[in-house]
Protein backbone atom coordinates (compact mmCIF):
# COMPACT_ATOMS: atom_id res chain seq x y z
CA UNK A 1 0.00 0.00 0.00
CA UNK A 2 1.71 3.53 -0.71
CA UNK A 3 2.17 5.94 1.65
CA UNK A 4 0.21 9.24 1.56
CA UNK A 5 2.24 12.21 2.34
CA UNK A 6 0.42 15.52 3.65
CA UNK A 7 1.06 18.62 5.16
CA UNK A 8 -0.87 20.71 7.52
CA UNK A 9 -1.55 23.40 10.22
CA UNK A 10 -0.97 21.35 13.49
CA UNK A 11 -4.49 21.67 15.52
CA UNK A 12 -4.18 21.28 19.51
CA UNK A 13 -5.72 17.52 19.32
CA UNK A 14 -2.34 16.81 17.40
CA UNK A 15 -0.80 18.06 20.75
CA UNK A 16 -0.32 13.95 22.07
CA UNK A 17 1.14 13.05 18.78
CA UNK A 18 3.51 16.21 18.19
CA UNK A 19 5.23 15.46 21.53
CA UNK A 20 5.53 11.64 20.68
CA UNK A 21 6.83 12.90 17.37
CA UNK A 22 9.10 15.28 18.94
CA UNK A 23 11.06 12.65 21.34
CA UNK A 24 11.67 10.33 18.11
CA UNK A 25 13.90 13.47 16.81
CA UNK A 26 16.58 13.73 19.04
CA UNK A 27 20.06 13.52 17.03
CA UNK A 28 20.56 17.30 16.34
CA UNK A 29 18.21 18.48 19.83
CA UNK A 30 18.83 20.27 22.48
CA UNK A 31 17.13 17.68 24.72
CA UNK A 32 18.70 14.09 25.32
CA UNK A 33 16.77 11.13 24.02
CA UNK A 34 14.49 10.54 26.77
CA UNK A 35 13.69 13.76 27.51
CA UNK A 36 10.15 15.36 26.94
CA UNK A 37 9.55 18.78 25.03
CA UNK A 38 8.99 20.66 28.11
CA UNK A 39 6.66 23.15 26.47
CA UNK A 40 3.95 20.30 25.90
CA UNK A 41 4.21 18.77 29.47
CA UNK A 42 -0.14 19.01 29.33
CA UNK A 43 -0.08 18.54 25.27
CA UNK A 44 -3.22 19.56 24.03
CA UNK A 45 -3.87 22.41 26.29
CA UNK A 46 -0.45 23.55 25.92
CA UNK A 47 -0.61 23.70 22.20
CA UNK A 48 -3.68 25.30 22.11
CA UNK A 49 -2.13 28.30 24.19
CA UNK A 50 0.54 28.57 22.04
CA UNK A 51 -0.89 28.41 19.07
CA UNK A 52 -3.48 30.94 20.38
CA UNK A 53 -0.31 33.12 21.35
CA UNK A 54 0.36 33.44 17.70
CA UNK A 55 2.84 30.06 17.14
CA UNK A 56 2.63 28.56 14.14
CA UNK A 57 3.42 24.58 13.41
CA UNK A 58 3.39 22.63 10.40
CA UNK A 59 2.97 18.78 10.54
CA UNK A 60 4.37 16.36 7.95
CA UNK A 61 2.12 13.59 8.02
CA UNK A 62 2.53 9.86 6.34
CA UNK A 63 -0.96 8.54 6.13
CA UNK A 64 -2.08 10.17 9.52
CA UNK A 65 1.24 9.71 11.71
CA UNK A 66 3.33 12.82 12.32
CA UNK A 67 6.50 12.15 11.26
CA UNK A 68 7.74 15.60 10.32
CA UNK A 69 7.08 19.11 11.92
CA UNK A 70 8.34 22.68 11.32
CA UNK A 71 7.39 25.46 13.77
CA UNK A 72 7.65 29.32 14.10
CA UNK A 73 7.80 30.51 18.00
CA UNK A 74 6.37 34.36 18.00
CA UNK A 75 8.00 36.63 20.24
CA UNK A 76 6.16 37.51 23.15
CA UNK A 77 7.10 40.81 23.98
CA UNK A 78 6.16 43.92 22.32
CA UNK A 79 9.62 44.96 20.45
CA UNK A 80 10.19 41.15 18.88
CA UNK A 81 6.72 40.21 18.62
CA UNK A 82 7.10 39.96 14.07
CA UNK A 83 10.33 38.38 15.34
CA UNK A 84 9.80 34.30 14.85
CA UNK A 85 12.78 31.41 15.90
CA UNK A 86 12.16 28.08 13.72
CA UNK A 87 12.75 24.64 14.34
CA UNK A 88 12.26 21.58 12.50
CA UNK A 89 12.82 17.87 12.43
CA UNK A 90 11.80 14.91 10.32
CA UNK A 91 12.09 11.18 11.24
CA UNK A 92 14.16 8.80 9.60
CA UNK A 93 13.64 7.05 6.67
CA UNK A 94 12.07 10.76 5.85
CA UNK A 95 14.78 12.80 4.97
CA UNK A 96 16.40 13.47 2.36
CA UNK A 97 13.15 12.87 -0.10
CA UNK A 98 12.81 17.16 -0.09
CA UNK A 99 10.34 17.31 2.99
CA UNK A 100 13.14 19.55 4.80
CA UNK A 101 12.86 22.26 1.78
CA UNK A 102 9.11 21.93 1.27
CA UNK A 103 8.62 22.89 5.13
CA UNK A 104 10.94 25.50 5.18
CA UNK A 105 8.74 26.95 2.05
CA UNK A 106 5.54 26.68 4.16
CA UNK A 107 7.28 28.06 6.79
CA UNK A 108 8.43 31.58 4.92
CA UNK A 109 5.10 31.66 3.62
CA UNK A 110 3.35 31.41 6.68
CA UNK A 111 5.86 33.53 8.59
CA UNK A 112 5.51 36.50 5.90
CA UNK A 113 1.89 36.45 5.77
CA UNK A 114 1.37 36.69 9.96
CA UNK A 115 3.66 40.02 9.03
CA UNK A 116 7.04 38.65 10.31
CA UNK A 117 9.77 40.98 9.79
CA UNK A 118 12.35 38.41 10.39
CA UNK A 119 13.39 34.34 11.39
CA UNK A 120 15.79 33.43 13.68
CA UNK A 121 16.90 30.17 13.92
CA UNK A 122 20.07 27.80 16.02
CA UNK A 123 21.63 24.91 14.47
CA UNK A 124 24.98 22.73 15.18
CA UNK A 125 28.55 23.37 13.44
CA UNK A 126 28.27 19.38 12.84
CA UNK A 127 24.59 19.01 11.35
CA UNK A 128 25.86 19.72 8.16
CA UNK A 129 22.19 18.89 6.43
CA UNK A 130 20.63 21.36 8.00
CA UNK A 131 23.14 24.05 7.18
CA UNK A 132 22.95 23.65 3.71
CA UNK A 133 19.45 23.66 4.16
CA UNK A 134 19.09 26.93 5.68
CA UNK A 135 21.56 28.31 3.49
CA UNK A 136 19.99 27.36 0.05
CA UNK A 137 16.89 29.21 1.91
CA UNK A 138 18.40 32.54 2.50
CA UNK A 139 19.81 31.97 6.15
CA UNK A 140 22.89 33.66 6.95
CA UNK A 141 24.94 33.07 9.97
CA UNK A 142 25.36 36.13 12.51
CA UNK A 143 28.06 34.06 15.13
CA UNK A 144 28.54 31.49 16.81
CA UNK A 145 27.70 30.31 20.67
CA UNK A 146 30.23 29.08 22.20
CA UNK A 147 29.51 25.77 24.80
CA UNK A 148 26.26 26.74 24.86
CA UNK A 149 25.44 22.93 24.76
CA UNK A 150 27.21 20.08 26.65
CA UNK A 151 26.58 16.69 25.45
CA UNK A 152 28.70 13.40 26.87
CA UNK A 153 30.59 15.99 29.00
CA UNK A 154 31.84 17.67 25.61
CA UNK A 155 31.57 21.15 24.35
CA UNK A 156 29.35 21.75 21.35
CA UNK A 157 28.63 25.12 20.02
CA UNK A 158 25.44 26.45 18.45
CA UNK A 159 25.68 28.87 14.94
CA UNK A 160 22.84 31.48 15.10
CA UNK A 161 21.92 32.45 11.32
CA UNK A 162 18.95 34.60 10.78
CA UNK A 163 16.90 35.70 7.40
CA UNK A 164 15.03 38.96 6.93
CA UNK A 165 11.77 39.04 5.56
CA UNK A 166 11.07 42.78 4.51
CA UNK A 167 12.83 45.61 4.46
CA UNK A 168 13.39 48.00 7.17
CA UNK A 169 14.85 51.52 7.88
CA UNK A 170 18.37 51.67 8.64
CA UNK A 171 18.79 51.48 12.40
CA UNK A 172 20.00 54.72 13.40
CA UNK A 173 19.67 55.26 17.26
CA UNK A 174 20.23 58.72 19.19
CA UNK A 175 20.27 57.77 23.09
CA UNK A 176 22.88 59.72 24.41
CA UNK A 177 21.80 57.96 27.67
CA UNK A 178 23.19 55.20 26.53
CA UNK A 179 26.49 55.85 25.16
CA UNK A 180 27.19 58.32 29.05
CA UNK A 181 29.82 56.09 30.26
CA UNK A 182 30.90 58.80 33.35
CA UNK A 183 30.91 57.53 36.52
CA UNK A 184 27.81 59.48 37.87
CA UNK A 185 25.42 57.47 39.72
CA UNK A 186 24.65 57.55 43.41
CA UNK A 187 26.27 56.33 46.36
CA UNK A 188 26.19 52.50 46.42
CA UNK A 189 24.23 52.37 49.73
CA UNK A 190 21.34 50.19 48.40
CA UNK A 191 20.79 46.41 49.92
CA UNK A 192 21.12 44.04 47.82
CA UNK A 193 18.91 40.91 48.58
CA UNK A 194 17.03 38.22 46.76
CA UNK A 195 13.41 39.65 46.06
CA UNK A 196 10.30 38.05 48.31
CA UNK A 197 6.50 38.06 48.14
CA UNK A 198 6.38 40.78 50.18
CA UNK A 199 8.15 42.89 47.44
CA UNK A 200 5.67 42.36 44.77
CA UNK A 201 4.43 45.99 44.18
CA UNK A 202 7.79 47.68 44.32
CA UNK A 203 8.94 45.04 41.79
CA UNK A 204 6.52 45.88 39.11
CA UNK A 205 6.54 49.34 39.50
CA UNK A 206 10.57 49.21 38.92
CA UNK A 207 9.89 46.97 35.63
CA UNK A 208 7.35 49.86 34.34
CA UNK A 209 9.83 52.62 35.28
CA UNK A 210 13.03 51.30 33.32
CA UNK A 211 11.29 50.72 30.15
CA UNK A 212 10.03 54.29 30.48
CA UNK A 213 13.66 55.88 30.99
CA UNK A 214 15.21 54.45 27.65
CA UNK A 215 15.54 52.66 24.70
CA UNK A 216 17.87 49.98 26.41
CA UNK A 217 16.43 47.10 28.02
CA UNK A 218 13.68 44.87 26.01
CA UNK A 219 10.25 45.35 27.78
CA UNK A 220 8.45 47.68 26.29
CA UNK A 221 5.80 50.12 28.24
CA UNK A 222 2.86 48.84 25.94
CA UNK A 223 4.16 44.98 27.58
CA UNK A 224 1.33 43.36 29.91
CA UNK A 225 3.04 42.94 32.71
CA UNK A 226 1.76 40.10 35.54
CA UNK A 227 -0.93 41.82 38.22
CA UNK A 228 0.52 41.92 41.81
CA UNK A 229 -0.68 38.80 42.79
CA UNK A 230 0.44 36.83 39.76
CA UNK A 231 4.07 38.74 40.77
CA UNK A 232 3.69 37.23 44.19
CA UNK A 233 2.96 33.97 43.19
CA UNK A 234 6.29 34.39 41.14
CA UNK A 235 8.05 35.43 43.97
CA UNK A 236 7.17 32.82 45.91
CA UNK A 237 8.54 30.09 43.88
CA UNK A 238 10.98 27.85 46.10
CA UNK A 239 14.68 28.68 45.20
CA UNK A 240 16.59 26.08 43.59
CA UNK A 241 20.03 25.74 42.17
CA UNK A 242 18.58 26.25 38.65
CA UNK A 243 17.24 29.84 39.34
CA UNK A 244 18.43 33.04 41.06
CA UNK A 245 16.32 36.26 41.28
CA UNK A 246 18.89 38.96 43.40
CA UNK A 247 17.68 42.66 43.63
CA UNK A 248 18.52 46.05 44.86
CA UNK A 249 16.82 48.49 47.20
CA UNK A 250 16.95 51.97 48.79
CA UNK A 251 14.54 51.36 51.65
CA UNK A 252 11.66 49.94 50.05
CA UNK A 253 12.25 50.85 46.72
CA UNK A 254 13.54 48.51 43.94
CA UNK A 255 16.24 49.85 42.16
CA UNK A 256 17.79 47.70 40.49
CA UNK A 257 17.81 43.76 39.33
CA UNK A 258 19.32 40.75 37.71
CA UNK A 259 18.10 37.02 36.91
CA UNK A 260 19.48 34.44 35.98
CA UNK A 261 17.88 30.44 34.87
CA UNK A 262 19.24 27.51 33.79
CA UNK A 263 18.50 25.64 30.43
CA UNK A 264 15.49 23.31 31.14
CA UNK A 265 17.22 20.22 29.73
CA UNK A 266 19.94 18.37 30.31
CA UNK A 267 22.55 20.18 27.40
CA UNK A 268 21.49 23.33 28.72
CA UNK A 269 21.72 23.25 32.48
CA UNK A 270 25.62 24.05 32.50
CA UNK A 271 25.13 27.28 30.98
CA UNK A 272 21.96 30.29 32.57
CA UNK A 273 20.87 32.74 30.79
CA UNK A 274 20.66 36.22 32.45
CA UNK A 275 19.11 39.69 32.07
CA UNK A 276 19.34 42.54 34.40
CA UNK A 277 18.40 46.34 34.74
CA UNK A 278 18.83 49.51 36.67
CA UNK A 279 17.21 52.75 36.96
CA UNK A 280 19.15 55.65 35.79
CA UNK A 281 19.75 57.14 38.97
CA UNK A 282 21.98 54.29 39.94
CA UNK A 283 23.68 54.14 37.12
CA UNK A 284 27.93 54.03 37.97
CA UNK A 285 27.12 53.57 41.53
CA UNK A 286 28.22 50.17 41.90
CA UNK A 287 25.03 48.09 42.36
CA UNK A 288 25.11 46.66 38.82
CA UNK A 289 28.82 45.51 39.98
CA UNK A 290 27.49 44.11 43.38
CA UNK A 291 24.44 42.23 41.24
CA UNK A 292 26.87 40.88 38.79
CA UNK A 293 29.57 39.37 41.18
CA UNK A 294 25.95 38.01 43.19
CA UNK A 295 25.37 36.08 39.78
CA UNK A 296 28.41 35.15 38.86
CA UNK A 297 29.05 33.39 42.54
CA UNK A 298 25.79 31.73 42.45
CA UNK A 299 26.94 30.21 38.73
CA UNK A 300 29.98 29.08 40.51
CA UNK A 301 28.60 27.45 43.51
CA UNK A 302 25.72 25.35 41.41
CA UNK A 303 28.66 24.03 38.87
CA UNK A 304 27.55 26.27 35.63
CA UNK A 305 29.89 26.83 33.18
CA UNK A 306 28.55 29.31 31.30
CA UNK A 307 26.48 32.79 31.67
CA UNK A 308 25.03 34.61 28.30
CA UNK A 309 22.89 37.66 27.52
CA UNK A 310 22.00 39.59 24.88
CA UNK A 311 22.23 43.28 24.82
CA UNK A 312 21.35 45.32 22.19
CA UNK A 313 23.94 47.28 20.26
CA UNK A 314 22.66 50.58 20.42
CA UNK A 315 23.41 50.25 24.53
CA UNK A 316 27.14 51.17 24.41
CA UNK A 317 26.95 51.44 28.20
CA UNK A 318 25.48 48.26 28.55
CA UNK A 319 27.92 46.15 26.19
CA UNK A 320 30.94 48.38 28.11
CA UNK A 321 29.90 46.94 31.48
CA UNK A 322 29.56 43.21 30.44
CA UNK A 323 32.99 43.87 28.61
CA UNK A 324 34.61 45.01 31.87
CA UNK A 325 33.01 41.53 33.60
CA UNK A 326 34.45 39.91 31.25
CA UNK A 327 31.82 38.90 28.63
CA UNK A 328 32.86 38.51 24.93
CA UNK A 329 30.31 39.24 22.28
CA UNK A 330 29.52 36.00 20.32
CA UNK A 331 27.37 37.02 17.70
CA UNK A 332 24.69 40.13 16.27
CA UNK A 333 21.20 39.39 15.27
CA UNK A 334 20.51 42.48 13.05
CA UNK A 335 17.18 43.81 13.45
CA UNK A 336 16.41 41.41 16.23
CA UNK A 337 13.69 44.01 17.84
CA UNK A 338 11.42 46.99 16.10
CA UNK A 339 12.27 50.15 18.44
CA UNK A 340 9.36 52.54 17.79
CA UNK A 341 9.13 50.79 14.39
CA UNK A 342 12.97 50.52 13.28
CA UNK A 343 15.41 47.62 13.63
CA UNK A 344 17.78 46.95 16.58
CA UNK A 345 19.99 44.77 16.57
CA UNK A 346 20.84 42.37 19.31
CA UNK A 347 24.48 41.31 20.80
CA UNK A 348 24.49 38.19 22.01
CA UNK A 349 27.72 37.98 25.01
CA UNK A 350 28.78 35.24 27.41
CA UNK A 351 31.63 34.17 30.09
CA UNK A 352 32.63 31.52 30.92
CA UNK A 353 32.34 30.05 34.05
CA UNK A 354 35.46 27.41 35.13
CA UNK A 355 38.58 26.84 32.94
CA UNK A 356 36.86 23.18 31.38
CA UNK A 357 34.00 21.15 31.03
CA UNK A 358 34.06 18.43 33.23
Amino acid sequence: MATIMTVRLARPADGPALKAHLTRVTEFSIREPDESPDWLESPEADLERLLGDGDRIHLLLANDEIVGSIGLSRGRRYRVRSLATLGIGIEQGFKGRGWGGCLMDLAEAQARADGMHKIELFVRPDNDHALALYRRHGYHEEGRLVGSQQIDGRPVDDIVMGKRLRALPPPVWSDPALSDRKEDGQEASAVVRRPTPDDAASFLEFRRALCRETRGPMLDPRDTLPDEGEMRDQLARPENPGRLSLAAFCGDKMVAAIGAEAGPYRRLAHAASMGMGVLRPWWGSGVADRLMDGVVDWGQRTGKRRLALGVFAHNERGRAFYRRHGFVEEATSGAHALIDGRPADLVRMAKPLGSSFE
